[in-house]
């Protein structure tokens, strides 16, 4: 995310992330134009999602199992699953 300075149209940079829930966050940005100084805070918040994550939910142990694995680990997963498929969709 780039903000601009809304002051001096200089790019500026987000100093503080204040997050208030795991979906709404306080930003603090100043500007990086030394002259202009100008420091304010933006609000950013979860909208709504345009498509489901296609990953298993984020809080099963599962999940937290996999997401440590090395990404060969991971691989040889994968391709056990392919080979040991049985369901018949």
């Amino acid at each position: 995310m780039r903000f601009t300075c809304r002051a001096c149209g200089a790019k500026a940079i987000v100093t503080k992330n204040n997050r208030i829930t795991a979906d709404y966050a306080e930003l603090y940005i100043s500007c990086r134009e030394v002259l202009c100084g100008h420091r304010w805070v933006e609000s950013v918040g979860y909208s709504h999602e345009l498509a489901p994550s296609q990953l298993p939910i984020r809080d099963s142990e599962v999940f937290r199992l996999i997401s440590r694995m090395r990404l060969e680990e991971k691989n040889d997963i994968v391709t056990w699953l392919k080979q040991n498929n049985t369901s018949s969709g």
